[in-house]
């Protein structure tokens, strides 16, 4: 068996830190074509920087639950920008959750590693913090967590992946 390429090596090769994260959620968007692109389209004419998009279906047709992030000093307008989506959806609601930290793991090694959400998920839970949400890509995973606890989970983070810089 091949060792993997030496950028590969290792699992995760950062780990980073943003403050100051909100959370809009739709809930009750109805599974059609066309929806996500409104949803978005309406946001982006509002100048809103979105970062990670969640959607998920049911078979019911009905219960679609849409949740993207924002940097927190865009939530209010994101919160409006939802509601007015949100009112065009008989039982449709938006939620937002502000004070989350985006808590970020890359590396070219979870292409060919297993066990690098396990372990993140681990080291996070072991210091008694809640992840929120979880986002992936081949080379990234991205959890929201209280922004409360950014500080230490990342710390645990650093510990847990053997990451030579100080993490504070």
């Amino acid at each position: 068996m091949n060792d993997p390429p030496e950028e590969e090596s290792a699992a995760v090769r950062s780990a980073t830190l943003k403050s100051g994260v909100s959370r809009v959620t739709i809930r009750g968007v109805p599974h059609q074509a066309g929806i996500a692109a409104e949803i978005f389209r309406e946001i982006s004419q509002q100048k809103i920087n979105v970062d990670d998009i969640i959607e998920s279906a049911s078979n019911s047709g009905r219960n679609v639950i849409v949740s993207f992030t924002v940097e927190g000093k865009q939530a209010d307008a994101a919160q409006a920008v939802a509601e007015t989506i949100a009112e065009r959806f008989s039982d449709s609601k938006v939620e937002i959750t502000r004070d989350l930290a985006r808590l970020r793991v890359v590396g070219l090694g979870m292409r060919s590693q297993s066990g690098v959400a396990a372990k993140l998920f681990t080291a996070i839970a072991d210091k008694g913090v809640n992840i929120e949400n979880i986002s992936t890509s081949e080379i990234v995973i991205s959890v929201l967590i209280p922004d409360k606890d950014g500080s230490t989970a990342l710390r645990a983070v650093h510990e847990a992946f053997s990451l030579d810089s100080d993490p504070a």
